[in-house]
């Protein structure tokens, strides 16, 4: 099989006929095994385009996903509460396991008065892995234990 290839290889890089599988002198079986070799190099490069766009998309996915939480910490760092949670809301639309945008926006409503809110992203957040918001709201008498 890999003689078979590597022939297969030099027939399409070289032209050279002489080394073609499917010569009619060749016996049926050489023929069947050129049909596998290209069904499994067919099969092989739809895989490898499948993977690449879908690293793609992921990849595209992960930087919309980053950008909205880092617009969020840097409206949270300058004071802008109000974009902060606007930011943090659409983070966490695409990415609704991320402890940390929960934890974020739950510092953003307690900077706003939102007490509520607070405490409901400080407790997913935690629930999610990541207590330090509810930590920091215990700690500030947002939270009753």
């Amino acid at each position: 099989m890999a003689t078979e290839i590597v022939d297969l290889l030099a027939l399409v890089l070289h032209g050279d006929r002489s080394l073609s599988i499917v010569s009619a002198a060749q016996p049926q079986k050489k023929r069947k095994s050129l049909k596998k070799i290209i069904g499994a190099t067919t099969l092989i490069v739809l895989v490898l385009t499948a993977a690449g766009y879908f690293t793609y998309k992921y990849l595209a996915y992960k930087r919309l996903v980053d950008s909205a939480f880092d617009r969020g910490v840097a409206a949270q760092e300058r004071g802008d509460y109000q974009e902060a949670v606007k930011q943090y809301t659409q983070e966490i639309s695409l990415d609704p396991q991320f402890a940390t945008a929960y934890g974020n926006r739950g510092n953003a409503y307690y900077y706003l008065g939102d007490y509520k809110n607070a405490t409901s992203d400080a407790r997913k957040a935690c629930d999610l892995g990541d207590c330090i918001s509810f930590k920091f709201l215990k700690y500030k008498n947002a939270l009753s234990d």
